[in-house]
């Protein structure tokens, strides 16, 4: 949760974020992971917000395979790639 006051003390900032990322391995190279992410804009609404473009509600989820090219003790290299859904208002 974030909330900002500007120097007026008028409120610029009042969001709620959210996010869920889970892998499951198949083996050592092989996984799939899905992706889910949540943003609620407060202020949204208002005359400022509006004239800054926020969005109310941004969500986004995707299921997607994925591969690792280097393992090794120091450094992770994991390909990923699949389709998501969003949804904005």
């Amino acid at each position: 949760m974030e909330y900002g006051e500007d120097a007026t003390g008028g409120t610029d900032t009042k969001e709620v974020y959210a996010i869920y990322d889970g892998q499951y391995y198949f083996d050592d190279s092989f996984h799939a992971y899905a992706l889910g992410r949540l943003t609620v804009d407060g202020l949204t609404g208002d005359e400022v917000a509006d004239q800054a473009g926020r969005l109310k509600r941004d969500a986004f989820l995707g299921f997607d395979p994925g591969y690792r090219v280097l393992v090794s003790d120091q450094t992770t290299w994991r390909l990923q790639a699949g389709l998501g859904l969003r949804d904005t208002k």
